[in-house]
């Protein structure tokens, strides 16, 4: 009778094609749910101005509420807030319930509000809320799409998920999201500033976007064609379920190439004037793609997006459920490079001859191994967090050094860079070392988000250090044990959202002995230069940053200079360069107007 019922509620629901086959089944089973109606769910309706910078929206919220106990207050998250370096903004500009106890929209804090009942809401009873709410992107200047200039610009913050940099809009976590529950109780408090900006329960979309005419969008949802409104706007509709969160990308430049892995549509979208490397990028996804279905079972989604995005904060990609950004930095040739540091660099590079001897190769072939790798880190997270899903704020130790070993192994079996040891050389320790190089501190990487001081120190710890403890494991029980491993372990809490205690436990029974030893000494210990071999002078970070011929030829211009490596590249910023991109173009309407072209929904 349950699985009659689950079938019904599976047939009326729209985007369930985008789960991969039997994962609606896992899904319901682990969620603990009757059917799949019973997931939080979203009917939202957006609009778009590029030119105003602009958006508007409202929503039908569906909780049921699973938590076991009365709820008198059901808490939402304004994640796009999160951003102090004068970043997108999400308002929330009304909302009343319509189904369950009156409620009043509540918000102290800029990340958070909550609907307070005037009733408890009860075990197993249902909310519907309509909100309203809009905002405003944060402008990018194209700098940040220079690969040198992103150094030193590891801010906290929301890494340009609400923003416009180049004519490539981002518009991610802009509307109010239902908090997710751990144990009974809201998680809330945004992590801090450092790290991913959320994290959430699986739920389901029902999504209309109205943009201006010649905007082509792209959604992590299953998308249909765009179709005109009048007055200059047209109407993207998309759905989706399973996904723990929603974004989607615009841009009136958007060029798309598509290529069907297995039974997965994948589609890079990227700048004309990016598109060699927009093609590669989809080789190496589909490559990758193809090694996670084979060493840790069925891909989660039927569709996959890569999107190039202007990202700042140091983030060279951010990944969710169904669609990853690669930030445009690193589609780009550093020899192009307008920043600061890429003059510096050049400056000591002819000086020392090191240009003639290789500079713009080596930075030419960094640029290249870092897309590959970043391409291949985004897409191994639809593994976790988007499958096994974790806490980014509490146990942000799980998702984060995985994504970096499956990387590594991926890019190893393209057989195009290096071994699994040299990858993670250039795409994990270089993190570790280039902290130490700038006076950084080793600790434990094995704790909350709030606890780290600052994204660079994250990155050196989660990142950088923290992936060798799949090495480590993978030493002790070999890679064949260890891939069945990570496969039991995956599938056991897939769906669910996992802590760090119970995924290292989950190793262990799954076969991967001692890999409670190893989280102990890799995640909560502090010998990494020990374990990783790294001198005190930071000779190794810069060799492993530059390569060891031109860090030798760096180092003696250097000295001769007075300057240092820590000086060099802890003190230059980015400076800033005006937008570029396809000019925008104002509408007849404004957001507010485009949005009251759609019909309410019944």
């Amino acid at each position: 009778m349950l699985l009659l019922l689950s079938t019904l509620a599976i047939a009326e629901l729209p985007g369930t094609e985008l789960l991969g086959k039997g994962q609606m089944d896992r899904l319901i089973e682990r969620v603990g749910i009757e059917s799949a109606d019973q997931l939080p769910s979203y009917q939202l309706d957006l609009s778009l101005s590029d030119a105003e910078g602009r958006y508007t929206g409202r929503s039908t919220v569906t909780w049921v509420n699973n938590t076991g106990k009365p709820v008198i207050e059901v808490p939402f998250l304004l994640l796009s807030n999160r951003s102090e370096q004068g970043g997108g903004t999400l308002q929330v500009t009304g909302a009343t319930v319509t189904r369950g106890p009156v409620g009043t929209w509540k918000s102290e804090l800029p990340t958070e509000g909550v609907l307070a009942l005037s009733l408890p809401l009860g075990p197993g009873e249902t909310l519907v809320a309509e909100l309203e709410f809009g905002g405003t992107l944060r402008r990018i200047p194209a700098s940040s799409n220079d690969m040198l200039g992103q150094l030193g610009g590891m801010e906290s913050g929301d890494y340009g998920l609400l923003a416009e940099g180049e004519g490539l809009i981002t518009v991610a976590l802009a509307y109010p999201q239902l908090a997710p529950f751990s144990g009974g109780e809201a998680r809330t408090g945004g992590g801090g500033g450092v790290g991913d900006v959320g994290w959430n329960e699986v739920s389901a979309f029902d999504v209309r976007i109205v943009t201006p005419e010649g905007m082509r969008v792209v959604t992590n949802l299953v998308d249909q064609p765009a179709k005109p409104l009048g007055k200059g706007v047209q109407v993207t509709v998309a759905a989706g379920v399973g996904v723990r969160e929603f974004v989607f990308c615009a841009s009136r430049d958007f060029r798309m190439a598509e290529q069907v892995v297995g039974g997965v549509t994948m589609r890079s979208w990227f700048l004309e004037k990016d598109r060699e490397a927009g093609l590669a990028s989809l080789h190496d996804a589909a490559a990758t793609v193809r090694f996670l279905d084979d060493t840790l079972g069925d891909f989660p989604f039927t569709e996959l997006d890569l999107v190039e995005a202007s990202l700042v904060g140091g983030a060279g990609g951010m990944e969710f459920s169904g669609l990853v950004l690669i930030g445009a930095f690193l589609y780009r040739d550093p020899a192009a490079a307008g920043s600061p540091m890429a003059a510096q660099l050049n400056m000591l590079g002819q000086l020392s001859g090191a240009a003639d001897s290789g500079l713009s190769a080596r930075l030419d072939d960094t640029l290249e191994s870092s897309r590959r790798f970043t391409v291949a880190h985004e897409v191994a997270h639809q593994y976790s967090p988007a499958l096994l899903g974790t806490d980014a704020w509490q146990d942000p130790i799980i998702d984060e050094p995985l994504a970096q070993y499956l990387a590594a192994r991926a890019v190893e079996q393209m057989g195009t860079g290096g071994s699994t040891a040299q990858e993670l050389e250039q795409g994990a320790l270089v993190n570790y070392a280039a902290f130490r190089l700038l006076g950084g501190a080793d600790g434990a990487a094995d704790r909350s988000t709030d606890q780290f001081a600052a994204n660079l120190e994250y990155a050196a710890l989660v990142y950088g250090k923290a992936p060798y403890f799949y090495v480590a494991l993978e030493d002790d029980v070999g890679r064949a044990k260890l891939d069945r491993a990570l496969k039991g372990a995956i599938a056991k809490h897939a769906w669910g959202v996992v802590d760090s205690e119970t995924w290292v436990s989950s190793l262990e029974k799954s076969g991967a002995k001692g890999a409670k030893k190893h989280a102990d000494r890799w995640w909560k210990g502090a010998h990494g230069d020990e374990d990783l071999q790294l001198d005190a002078e930071g000779h190794r970070a810069l060799e492993l940053m530059l390569g060891p011929e031109l860090a030798v030829q760096l180092e003696q211009t250097m000295a001769l200079l007075g300057t240092t490596p820590a000086q060099l590249f802890g003190e230059l910023v980015p400076g800033g360069i005006p937008t570029g991109g396809a000019p925008a173009t104002t509408p007849e309407v404004s957001p507010e107007q485009m949005l009251e072209l759609l019909d309410k929904r019944p």
